[in-house]
């Protein structure tokens, strides 16, 4: 019995040894990193190993600020450029659009796999998987930018705008209905309505009802709001009992359905040898030529990517013609 106790107790301190090792190591890894980047100016860590997450926490419940409206407070104050910590990890933020371009375009440096997990797999289910804005693939990335490139050609665009014209026509004609002096209605969600037409009428020729666009909306939204979630609070990946990650999880799904079936139709059109408009989708099956392994998967990323690039673009220039915002 004694030789049990005795060797019980060595475990013990081996243990505890091991952690002691452990931390010693993690502790001058953290400080190795924070000395890697200190010629990058940055908000002051609250924390040597939780870094900057105390004062984005703090900011979110004390001033209700979420965690853009924090970046966006410290890219004024750290212009064009800085660094915030989450432990041992470093998220540069840029608020220059010539640097953003020479990182993302000219010089093509690695993405940072941190964040565009989040953006690929909304708590493992494929949500923008590896479209245009999250491939992480240097080479698949440049084809895919190639690619699509000429679809943004000035032409193009003129190209677009009928369809506009028309989803706005549509949209005066809603609000018209509406016009009884009796009838509420939120005029957010009925701009959100229009530009999600305007999306997917000009990227894919998609036309649907009102019921079902509330419905795609909807589910968007969750998608999104489980990307968030997933920057703001990451512990709620081992949560899988929780409804609000499980709505999260049904939204991404329910998005890729619609967009697998937008895939499926052009091709049963094109099979057909029916005239096909030269829009976004024309350009996301062109993939399959280009990438030989481009499966079905891959081009739900593409469409799923172009209604996301498109609400971001549509929500960036309405904030920007905020003069609340601009100043």
């Amino acid at each position: 019995m004694a030789d049990l106790w005795i060797m019980l107790g060595f475990v013990i301190k081996l243990v505890l040894f091991c952690l002691i090792v452990l931390f010693l190591v993690f502790s001058l890894y953290v400080y190795y990193m924070h000395y890697k980047l200190s010629h990058i100016e940055g908000p002051p860590r609250g924390n040597f190993f939780l870094g900057n997450l105390l004062e984005i926490r703090r900011r979110r419940l004390v001033d209700g600020n979420n965690i853009h409206q924090t970046l966006a407070d410290w890219s004024i104050e750290y212009r064009p450029m800085f660094v915030i910590w989450f432990f041992h990890v470093p998220l540069i933020v840029i608020s220059d659009a010539d640097i953003a371009r020479q990182v993302l375009v000219v010089k093509n440096l690695p993405k940072d796999h941190f964040g565009y997990k989040r953006f690929q797999y909304v708590y493992g289910q494929r949500f923008l998987g590896s479209g245009l804005f999250s491939d992480l693939n240097r080479l698949t990335w440049e084809t895919k930018r190639r690619t699509f490139t000429p679809l943004f050609h000035r032409n193009k665009l003129f190209d677009g705008f009928p369809t506009l014209n028309s989803c706005c026509d549509n949209f005066l004609s809603r609000l018209e209905k509406y016009a009884d002096a009796k009838t509420e209605i939120s005029l957010a969600d009925e701009f959100l309505l229009v530009t999600l037409e305007t999306i997917l009428k000009w990227s894919c020729n998609l036309e649907m009802n009102n019921d079902d666009r509330l419905v795609f909306e909807k589910n968007f939204k969750s998608a999104l709001h489980g990307i968030s979630l997933s920057f703001q609070s990451p512990v709620t990946a081992y949560m899988p009992w929780s409804n609000l990650r499980r709505r999260c999880v049904e939204g991404a799904r329910l998005t890729r359905v619609t967009a697998k079936s937008v895939v499926e139709m052009r091709q049963k059109d094109i099979d057909a040898g029916k005239e096909i408009p030269e829009d976004a989708l024309s350009y996301v099956l062109k993939l399959k030529e280009a990438l030989p392994n481009c499966d079905i998967e891959d081009l739900m990323d593409m469409v799923v990517t172009v209604v996301f690039g498109g609400k971001i673009l549509i929500m960036s220039f309405c904030l920007a013609r905020s003069k609340t915002i601009s100043e």
